[in-house]
């Protein structure tokens, strides 16, 4: 632990190991991540750096800059604080973005992965702790807690956030919620605090050692409206790093959910962000309806 330590120090950062210590921050255009995954420990509340907007990704691998054709960032970019119009664009998103098991959204063909068998929800990155049925239970907590927290009491057969087929009580859902960060944003700008849920959390994907995006595993509507106000920088907190070169030590190829081959597919496209083969209709529906108004 202490060598841990050591090599956060000599880059200015800190490991925070209780919510009321202030975390320490790094500008991203110095830092490297030296800290493999298997350092990681679920107990830690992570570590706080400024990061670039283009360098981040929502799930499943849509950027957050302002160009991005995340449908949040298009939504919060285009609504003209209007909950109806954002309405549109996330139904438009949810309809035209669409997959049936957890293997499509990353284009895995042929696959023997138990993956196949789960609804699109369930997909699970290859580096989570959490194996394919873990993570299908956790998936509809969440979604059952959040729709909860806007006073609906519905759960996943509704819809998911990310990706569709949607109905339209939870788009509706995710509209308000979209609206309500914008004003907030908007009014008082971005503000982030050491409690639970007060940053961003965010996984680094590494490769060649100091070549790094990151993804959003929380905090995704901040995220958007932040890159759709352009805002070229944000804190986020780190709370995993996860390297390309580990791929055969990922939780979830090592137990066989995903081979070496899938599993640095997926690392791949969410760097890379190509995610075309779901979006092709998104993206001609962004271009002629919304940027070609």
């Amino acid at each position: 632990m202490k060598f841990i330590q050591k090599i956060f120090k000599s880059l200015g950062l800190k490991i925070i190991r209780i919510k009321s210590i202030a975390p320490s921050h790094a500008s991203d255009k110095n830092i490297l991540f030296p800290i493999s995954l298997t350092y990681y420990m679920k107990n830690q509340n992570g570590v706080v750096i400024d990061v670039d907007l283009d360098k981040g990704r929502g799930f499943p691998c849509f950027s957050f800059d302002k160009n991005s054709n995340h449908p949040f960032v298009i939504a919060a970019q285009y609504s003209d604080f209007n909950e109806d119009k954002i309405f549109y664009i996330l139904r438009n998103f949810y309809n035209l973005v669409v997959s049936s098991v957890a293997l499509d959204v990353f284009a895995i063909i042929g696959s023997n992965s138990i993956a196949k068998n789960y609804p699109n929800w369930a997909v699970v990155m290859p580096w989570e702790s959490e194996n394919q049925q873990q993570w299908f239970e956790k998936v509809k907590k969440s979604v059952l807690s959040e729709n909860r927290h806007m006073g609906e009491k519905m759960g996943i057969e509704k819809g998911w956030s990310w990706l569709g087929p949607t109905c339209d009580e939870k788009v509706r859902v995710e509209s308000k919620r979209l609206l309500n960060v914008l004003k907030s944003i908007q009014a008082n700008g971005y503000k982030r605090n050491d409690y639970v849920d007060g940053d961003i959390r965010v996984n680094i994907l590494l490769k060649n050692n100091d070549e790094w995006i990151w993804q959003a595993t929380t905090g995704q509507h901040r995220a958007s409206v932040v890159g759709s106000l352009d805002y070229k920088t944000i804190p986020v907190r780190v709370m995993k790093v996860v390297k390309r070169e580990e791929v055969q030590s990922w939780p979830n190829v090592q137990n066989g959910l995903y081979t070496i081959k899938e599993g640095l597919k997926i690392f791949d496209m969410i760097y890379n962000n190509t995610f075309s083969h779901l979006t092709k209709d998104w993206d001609a529906f962004i271009l002629t309806k919304i940027k070609g108004k």
